[in-house]
């Protein structure tokens, strides 16, 4: 609390001594500019809010406007007797500068020995310079990405072209695979007919011996024993692939065909008897 007291007690006379500093920097601007825009910054959080401007009419002969000016000048330059010695008029002038733009102006002229219309023409000339300067990169970017849209739009165009050939090519593969399939299958339908054929051939050749019934009974027997499951495969049908399942129906079709030509040959033999009975 005693320090707090201690400070704002000191507060008056630090500022009488900066209005004593500023009226004296204020006499000699040009040699003084830096050194009074760093006297009004530590000044200004000392003055009450909205007094600014008054304070700084009474004691640096200036308005708010331009103490602002000189503050800035002294927030980008500091103390640097070089800048100061160029005069109030160039230095402001030089503030709206970016630090490169500034570098490279203070570097290519004799700034100092400028008149001030000189340095406006410097001024002008230099912006003009960068000015094309950035023209030209802008320029060099736009053919930059005016080629790659070039580049982008022929690889959408080769993109487009391959992906066309692709798909005829698919297209061809799925013909080639289509007929191919044909072919199968009137392979695998004409191999199923021989194989009918040949059964039915087989059943009924005319046999050139004698079938007796020992003979028939043991190929019955066989038979029966080889096929005794047929009977009970109705799941394994209904789950069996078309080819096969028509190679187990055409069999059995023999089968039925000569089971009923040898019923036949019972039978004609049983009516004969029958007559001769009579």
């Amino acid at each position: 609390m005693n320090e707090l007291a201690n400070t704002e007690s000191h507060l008056p006379s630090r500022l009488d001594e900066l209005a004593m500093q500023a009226h004296m920097f204020a006499q000699n601007a040009c040699m003084n500019l830096l050194q009074l825009g760093r006297v009004l910054s530590e000044a200004r959080p000392m003055i009450p809010h909205g007094e600014f401007d008054g304070w700084c009419r009474q004691h640096a002969k200036m308005s708010k406007r331009t103490a602002e000016q000189y503050m800035q000048a002294y927030a980008e330059f500091g103390l640097d007797t070089k800048i100061a010695e160029l005069g109030t008029s160039k230095v402001i002038k030089l503030l709206p500068m970016t630090e490169d733009e500034r570098e490279k102006l203070l570097s290519e002229n004799d700034v100092a020995s400028m008149s001030t219309r000189q340095l406006d023409e410097a001024i002008k000339q230099q912006r003009a310079m960068l000015l094309k300067e950035v023209r030209a990169e802008v320029k060099e970017d736009m053919d930059r990405i005016a080629a790659l849209g070039r580049d982008a739009l022929a690889e959408k165009n080769r993109l487009a072209k391959e992906n066309a050939r692709l798909e005829r090519d698919l297209q061809d593969s799925k013909d080639d695979i289509a007929e191919l399939q044909a072919e199968r299958d009137g392979f695998r339908d004409q191999l199923l007919e021989n194989e009918s054929a040949q059964a039915r051939g087989d059943a009924e050749r005319q046999p050139t011996d004698t079938l007796t019934p020992d003979v028939f009974s043991m190929a019955v027997n066989s038979f029966i024993g080889t096929c005794c499951r047929l009977p009970q495969m109705g799941r394994e049908f209904s789950t069996m692939r078309d080819d096969d399942y028509k190679r187990y129906e055409e069999s059995l079709r023999v089968i039925e065909k000569w089971a009923e030509s040898a019923r036949l040959a019972l039978n004609n033999v049983s009516l004969k008897e029958a007559i001769v009975i009579d």
